[in-house]
């Protein structure tokens, strides 16, 4: 199938937002991305993981934000988990590399694919 025909076969648009992980000594690398129904549902995801972090220490390692949130298409199942949701649901980079291989995620980002304006979602 190509990569047109495959994105087209998934109908729901989602936000995804990257996250990089910092460790002590041995510096960043990806660590996945979270999937949203919406860019509030985005935003609120992020503030609750931030309120849950240390104010008066940095810790040995922590996750943050690594680019903007963009669209990506995904197929039935993975919408209904984020659905099921309360806000949006985190995977590690091994599952979201997992999810494009195997067709169940199309990322839309502008260093991927081109650009995709983010009214698209609802």
């Amino acid at each position: 199938m190509s990569q047109e025909n495959e994105q087209k076969s998934l109908e729901n648009l989602v936000v995804i937002q990257g996250w990089e992980e910092s460790e002590r000594g041995w510096g960043c690398r990806p660590d996945g991305g979270t999937l949203h129904l919406t860019i509030t549902d985005c935003q609120i995801f992020i503030k609750q993981y931030q309120d849950k972090m240390p104010t008066n220490y940095i810790p040995d390692e922590y996750s943050h934000l690594r680019g903007t949130p963009h669209m990506a298409r995904v197929d039935n199942g993975l919408y209904q988990e984020i659905q099921e949701s309360r806000n949006g649901i985190w995977l590690s980079q091994v599952r979201l590399r997992d999810y494009e291989r195997s067709g169940r995620l199309y990322d839309l980002s502008v260093r991927k694919r081109g650009w995709v304006p983010m009214s698209l979602i609802k």
